[in-house]
């Protein structure tokens, strides 16, 4: 009698858990489609002649032999003052890289190829590396893109490779939402809040397990199959995460992650979502505080399968219903 009074804990227990356990998002995994990333996804300078540097990735390519691009960036704000080759293809003289950086319009055209023309690469790794210089410092905070433009990537057959991009967001000060751009419009959220642009989003504890969801938008109808970037600072202003995921026949990309259970976590969490609508970038952050313990009566989530939030059951109501179930087990396994 006893041995079945303690299965049946464990089968409250497990139940309960399943009920307290963070829903699980659909997947929008990359799989194996070839995309450019400029990274780190955003940047943000606090001081006149700062140097940063980003680089441009390629993610998930099969047999390259050569690219170009052009990056594009604001050049009354920044500088560019170095330009250097990746790790991806072998150093010269096995491959041969050449760079136009035009201060003067604010464009930086890179093209490399393998020495040998039938040879390639394949994987994922840095193709180059961009150095910057702050040049002027504005009287507010100001977001500027450095976009990725003119994108060609070729197979040692001189085939183009279909590909994606996201390009980067560069801050002063502070990072800022994107106001709507004819149309162009990236929300991004969590199931706790955060909807609307700029919108601030609710507490979160110790390990924890956050989703980021993003809704991408074009003159009011979803975009599907588009490439989102997602970068997490912590409060220290340390990238935590950078990630990417594909929108679904709704509009929604989701990814999600779990804050470190190290008292260096506590404080507001800042995250950017970063999309390229009709060659255009828009972006959106939403914040959260990471504190000590959960509000007492506070309430779970669950995601649908849009990417929204509904209110799941409230964790006291679950404590009170195990705790029943626990004493009423308990007085049986006595009587027995």
């Amino acid at each position: 009698m006893v041995g079945r009074s303690i299965s049946a804990v464990g089968l409250i227990l497990a139940f309960t858990l399943m009920l307290l356990l963070p829903a699980v998002p659909e997947s929008n995994a990359l799989e194996s489609s070839p995309y450019l990333i400029v990274n780190p996804t955003m940047y943000v300078a606090h001081a006149k002649g700062e140097l940063f540097n980003v680089t441009i990735d390629v993610i998930n390519i099969d047999n390259l032999s050569s690219y170009q691009f052009t990056v594009v960036y604001n050049n009354s704000l920044l500088k560019a003052e170095q330009v250097s080759p990746g790790s991806f293809f072998p150093p010269a003289p096995l491959s041969h890289m050449n760079y136009d950086n035009n201060t003067s319009l604010g464009s930086i055209g890179i093209t490399c190829s393998l020495s040998n023309p039938t040879d390639s690469v394949s994987g994922s790794g840095t193709l180059a590396s961009i150095t910057f210089r702050v040049i002027f410092v504005p009287d507010s905070c100001l977001g500027s893109p450095l976009e990725l433009r003119q994108t060609l990537l070729l197979d040692s057959a001189h085939v183009s490779i279909v590909h994606d991009l996201v390009g980067a967001l560069y801050f002063w000060k502070s990072a800022a939402p994107d106001p709507p751009i004819e149309g162009r419009l990236l929300d991004v959220y969590t199931p706790k809040g955060g909807m609307g642009q700029g919108q601030p989003d609710g507490n979160y504890t110790l390990g924890e397990e956050v989703q980021l969801i993003s809704e991408v938008t074009y003159n009011g109808f979803p975009v599907q199959g588009k490439l989102v970037a997602f970068q997490v600072q912590n409060p220290s202003e340390q990238i935590s995460i950078l990630r990417t995921a594909i929108t679904n026949q709704d509009g929604f990309a989701t990814v999600s992650f779990r804050i470190p259970n190290v008292l260096d976590s506590l404080g507001t969490w800042i995250a950017i979502s970063v999309v390229e609508i009709a060659e255009k970038v828009a972006w959106d952050i939403v914040t959260f505080e990471v504190v000590t313990t959960k509000p007492v009566g506070g309430f779970s989530t669950a995601l649908k399968r849009s990417g929204r939030a509904d209110v799941a059951v409230p964790y006291s109501l679950m404590v009170i219903m195990l705790t029943f179930a626990l004493v009423k087990v308990k007085r049986k396994a006595k009587t027995s």
